[in-house]
């Protein structure tokens, strides 16, 4: 299930699981608050697309960047860091992927299967 780690100063990180499209702003009815002077009351929204998830700025006062560049719109990627304020969101596209451990053949095992070839 992808999600979002939330970053705000001084505080321990939370996790927002991502089943529809959130608002993230300072204040209710934002889905997502954080108590973070420089993020608008209804800054950015996180939104499935066709082309997957994607965060979109409201109209913020501070904007809202990725990968250090201002952004409108834009595609997320896993591992992508979104900067609103002093807030920063981590996307997660799956999470599973980051448990998995790439199970690599010993040399012998190398060397034996190109011995039957």
């Amino acid at each position: 299930m992808p999600h979002l780690i939330v970053n705000v100063p001084n505080q321990e990180p939370r996790r927002v699981e991502l089943l529809d499209a959130v608002v993230v702003g300072r204040l209710a009815p934002a889905e997502v608050v954080v108590a973070d002077a420089k993020v608008s009351r209804r800054h950015c929204r996180v939104s499935k697309s066709r082309a997957g998830w994607t965060v979109t700025d409201l109209g913020s006062s501070n904007g809202t960047r990725v990968g250090g560049h201002l952004v409108k719109a834009h595609v997320l990627r896993d591992g992508d860091r979104v900067a609103i304020g002093r807030t920063v969101l981590v996307f997660e596209a799956d999470p599973q992927k980051k448990f998995s451990v790439p199970v690599r053949r010993s040399a012998r095992e190398r060397l034996s299967s190109r011995k039957r070839r």
